[in-house]
């Protein structure tokens, strides 16, 4: 997909916006941020990888979510260990410097909600700036049932939206991210996991399922357009919605669309999403293995 690989040889695809006319990917076991046209041209030069994928040789990344508001970029590392034994997913606010190939960090700020482990905290994120009082906002989803791991979070469901607002003295100063409200997906979305979630400029929501290989496409109200909302009292989720199968198999059964991870609107019925690295030894049958570690467009039928 791009002309240089830094070296890097798995790439976990976890969450992809569309972001200055680009389609900005970030993975779970990389550090760098990829930039692709949205051509999709294979080993195009304008595709790159943006920052050194390996700047810290002591941990993954841990990405999981990519949001934009305004001009600021986001990522979102899933759940981090503190000092304090607890695990807290951590936004960190970056600014891309495409000329060189880079991005400088400008702030790293911790959520105050506490998950289980390190394993199964904010799957993906969508931001939003509120017209009435000019604060930014981030929709984290969980990956787990109820925001938990083990047996509670494999309950069929109990999907979770945490909405948390950015406190922050500015660049260099103590920041956080806080919640205001824990919102309940419906229960149509009836998933064992939740991998992903994207907001379009009319409110239309989807979210995936990774080991269902499935969408839910719902509404959200409130939304002014993708990065806009009038208010963070006025969101909420509305209806049913309705369910979608990634593609199957010849057969129709067998999953082929295994391991998606991210997923963002690029139409009113046109999606883009990447996948993970389908998992080893005997986790995940042989179908999984050709659309790993991939970008794909889909259209609602």
């Amino acid at each position: 997909m791009f002309s240089s690989t830094k070296g890097a040889k798995k790439y976990e695809g976890s969450d992809v916006i569309l972001h200055s006319g680009t389609f900005k990917v970030v993975y779970d076991s990389l550090w760098s941020i990829l930039s692709i046209y949205p051509a999709m041209t294979e080993f195009g030069t304008e595709n790159v990888m943006i920052g050194d994928p390996f700047h810290d040789d002591k941990e993954e990344s841990g990405y999981e979510g990519i949001f934009a508001v305004g001009e600021g970029l986001y990522v979102v590392r899933e759940s981090i260990q503190s000092e304090e034994d607890e695990f807290h997913a951590v936004v960190e606010e970056v600014s891309l410097r495409e000329a060189d190939g880079e991005y400088d960090l400008l702030r790293a700020c911790p959520t105050d909600l506490s998950f289980d482990g390190d394993s199964k905290g904010f799957e993906g994120a969508v931001g939003f700036m509120a017209s009435d009082d000019g604060g930014i906002y981030m929709l984290g989803l969980c990956e787990g049932n109820y925001c938990k791991e083990g047996k509670k979070g494999k309950e069929r469901g109990n999907g979770r939206v945490v909405v948390m607002k950015r406190n922050s003295g500015g660049v260099g100063a103590d920041c956080s991210w806080e919640t205001v409200e824990i919102l309940e997906i419906p229960k149509t979305a009836d998933f064992q996991d939740y991998s992903a979630i994207s907001v379009s400029d009319s409110g239309k929501v989807a979210v995936t399922s990774q080991e269902d290989s499935m969408m839910w496409v719902g509404h959200l109200k409130g939304v002014v357009d993708e990065d806009t909302i009038t208010s963070v009292k006025d969101i909420g989720f509305e209806g049913e919605g309705e369910l979608f199968n990634f593609p199957r198999e010849q057969d129709g059964c067998k999953h082929i669309f295994c391991n998606i991870e991210g997923v963002h609107w690029i139409g009113e019925d046109q999606i883009v999403a990447v996948s993970d690295k389908m998992k080893s030894n005997g986790k995940q049958p042989n179908e999984c293995f050709s659309n790993d570690q991939s970008i794909h467009v889909f259209v609602l039928p």
